[in-house]
């Protein structure tokens, strides 16, 4: 029986000894490949956060060039703007000094014609 006793406790020392290494070795697997996802995700976060930087970059110069293209098509309107106000009131000048002639010139036609009637009308009377 001492025998047998013994000879289960040499078996279970060794099971317990091939359970330990069996534990170690799937532990030193564990951590090997939580230690290699890591750096593949330390990795992707890198190239990540890196890809990133050159969308804001390339947003920021985006914005750039558009405020550029903004500023001159505003001032090439203000300009064009300010061209057209300049004929409006050229036009409106000549317009105007066209009309008071035509009324001054009318008057005058006026003025010679009733001085017209009124001496005819006088020799009539005489």
């Amino acid at each position: 029986m001492t025998e047998r006793y013994t000879s289960g406790v040499a078996v279970l020392k060794q099971l317990t000894g091939t359970l330990q290494r069996k534990a170690s070795t799937d532990l030193e697997q564990m951590t090997s490949t939580i230690s290699s996802q890591t750096m593949a995700f330390e990795n992707f976060l890198v190239a990540a956060v890196l890809e990133a930087k050159e969308v804001i970059c390339d947003i920021q110069n985006s914005l750039t060039e558009q405020k550029e293209m903004l500023a001159f098509s505003s001032q090439q309107q203000e300009e064009g703007l300010q061209r057209t106000l300049m004929s409006s009131q050229v036009i409106s000048k000549a317009s105007v000094d066209f009309f008071n002639d035509l009324h001054h010139r009318a008057s005058k036609l006026m003025t010679t014609l009733e001085e017209g009637h009124k001496q005819k009308f006088q020799s009539r009377n005489f």
